[in-house]
């Protein structure tokens, strides 16, 4: 153990139960697009998949990991799922791998996860929609 501080722990992950919301990618994305009356291009895919990402880690698990004082855990969090150093090829999937790390995370985390996925995000992505034209802009137009 150092002499100045405390020894590091391991990450462990706590969870027992299978993830039981269903995936994103690619059904949520369509049926929000056109639901709000949105072009279904793979740019839009894209950016609304982009989107989501940036909702999922900082107005959920951000907050979640703060409060329970996972400091690590986010830092770890935010390197694994930055969107300006994942392969484009996995950019469809990163909301729903976000999602699948933050489950394992603990039990106790899953009712606001069942909220996010099946309540905040689609109310707050539609009014994302409403408010955009007909293309949505990408993490490049930023």
């Amino acid at each position: 153990m150092p002499l100045f501080g405390r020894k590091k722990q391991a990450i462990v992950d706590r969870a027992t139960e299978p993830r039981d919301v269903p995936t994103l990618f690619p059904t949520f994305y369509a049926d929000l697009l056109a639901a709000h009356g949105k072009p279904a291009t793979p740019e839009n895919t894209i950016a609304l998949i982009e989107r989501t990402a940036l909702m999922v880690m900082t107005g959920g698990v951000k907050s979640w990991m703060e409060q329970m004082g996972e400091h690590e855990r986010w830092r770890l969090f935010q390197e694994r799922f930055d969107l300006g150093t994942v392969s484009p090829d996995r950019i469809p999937h990163v909301p729903d791998e976000m999602i699948d790390a933050v489950w394992a995370w603990d039990d106790g985390i899953h009712p606001m996860v069942r909220q996010m996925v099946n309540q905040k995000l689609p109310e707050f992505l539609g009014m994302y929609l409403d408010n955009s034209g007909d293309r949505l802009p990408t993490l490049a137009d930023w």
